[in-house]
């Protein structure tokens, strides 16, 4: 009888340990995989972190081609209107000079 109970408490023994081995395997496994959708996150934080950074920079690039284009605008209107000042000039130029080849 005593035999029998110490088998028995062996048994016992054993499936506890299979057990406790089991419960340690799964609690690895889910450490891991908490560790893994931890890292997972913190890799698509820096994601994000990235495409704000490259939208900041998008919006910068946009803002000074608009304002270079309106430079642009301003330069090509200064220019025109430089020319038509000279073309005036040069039409009075030509008118003075047709007037006095005609008295001459």
């Amino acid at each position: 009888m005593v035999a029998h109970a110490l088998s028995i408490e062996r048994v016992r023994h054993e499936e506890l340990a299979e057990r406790l081995a089991e419960a340690e395997a799964v609690g690895l496994t889910q450490s891991e995989a908490t560790r893994l959708a931890q890292n997972e996150l913190k890799v698509k934080e820096q994601e994000l972190q990235s495409a704000g950074v490259e939208m900041e920079l998008a919006f910068l690039a946009r803002d000074r081609a608009a304002d270079d284009a309106k430079e642009a605008r301003k330069a090509e209107a200064r220019a025109k209107l430089e020319a038509h000042s000279l073309q005036r000039r040069l039409d009075r130029l030509n008118e003075v000079s047709h007037i006095f080849t005609w008295t001459m």
